[in-house]
């Protein structure tokens, strides 16, 4: 019996780290997918901010001929939607490569580029009570217990009884051989050199280390879960500023727009202003991805 129950604990003990495992691997998959939509989004914003400009330079180019710009404006929109190409083909390399260490990850082996849903991460509910980071410590002084108890089973005193029966073919003289004998053992260590006391003093210190660190545990848990929530209200506060911006830019370029049909505008303006609603797309993408991260690690410790 006690083998046996010794024998479940460390079964337990494995199928927990099991789940562990599996927990640590979702933790870094998911990580490893927000770095690949990130970089997805980022190209999409350069590939669509590439598009517009695309469409601006038509529009300039007719504004050219009518004299309205000089050729000089026309090269510099040119030269942007170049850079803007580049930013672009340098996004979509960076999707790939963050899409190949996920394959890698996963252990896929398919090369090809494909498009990945959007991730939502949500925030689970408190799992304190039954973590399963404590189901570990509380595995693992059960396990020091009852090898404690297997170890002092052998300090008990021991009462067996043994029979046989058969044939006697030492013994010669006697004429009837046959025959059967019976008996007791009867055994009790009564002195080992204090081992029986250094292995259950042994096991009380393992026993007082495993609730330091699962009381150190529980600490850290907290922390990390305060720090990651307050890290995720700050950054909801940012994502609602910079989108306001965003808002507020989207109706300056319409006007802008219509300001450079009628000449109006510096082209100095208009590309600059296109620059900073890509900075700002993408610190919209950041911030949101960043929260995202954010969001992953907080139910990794909240497990």
């Amino acid at each position: 019996q006690s083998y046996s129950k010794q024998a479940e604990i460390q079964s337990q003990i494995n199928d927990n780290n099991i789940k562990l495992t599996e927990h640590e691997l979702e933790m870094l998959v998911s990580r490893q997918y927000i770095l690949c939509e990130m970089a997805w989004q980022q190209s999409l914003i350069s590939k669509n901010l590439l598009y517009e400009l695309k469409e601006q330079v038509q529009i300039m180019k007719k504004l050219v001929e009518h004299a309205i710009y000089k050729q000089s404006d026309l090269m510099l929109l040119q030269i942007e939607t170049d850079n803007f190409n580049i930013e672009y083909e340098k996004n979509l390399a960076s999707y790939k490569q963050n899409l190949s260490d996920l394959n890698l990850i996963c252990g896929i082996s398919d090369t090809s580029t494909v498009e990945l849903e959007n991730a939502d991460f949500k925030i689970r509910p408190d799992t304190i009570t039954q973590s399963q980071f404590l189901t570990k410590y509380k595995l693992d002084i059960l396990n020091i217990a009852a090898q404690q108890d297997l170890f002092n089973r052998k300090y008990r005193p021991q009462l067996s009884l043994f029979a046989n029966a058969g044939l006697n073919s030492v013994y010669l003289p006697s004429v009837n051989r046959l025959g059967f004998a019976t008996g007791i053992n009867f055994t009790w260590n009564i002195f080992d050199g204090n081992q029986r006391k250094i292995q259950n003093d042994k096991s009380i210190i393992q026993m007082q280390t495993i609730e330091f660190e699962k009381q150190n545990f529980i600490n850290k848990y907290q922390t990390n879960k305060n720090k990651y929530l307050s890290q995720i209200k700050t950054i909801d506060k940012q994502i609602k500023i910079v989108e306001k911006q965003l808002m507020e830019y989207d109706k300056l370029i319409k006007l802008y727009k219509y300001q450079m049909q009628q000449g109006l505008i510096s082209i100095m303006d208009v590309k600059n202003v296109i620059k900073d609603i890509s900075a700002k797309k993408q610190e919209n993408l950041r911030l949101k991805m960043q929260k995202q991260m954010l969001i992953n690690s907080y139910n990794y410790w909240n497990y």
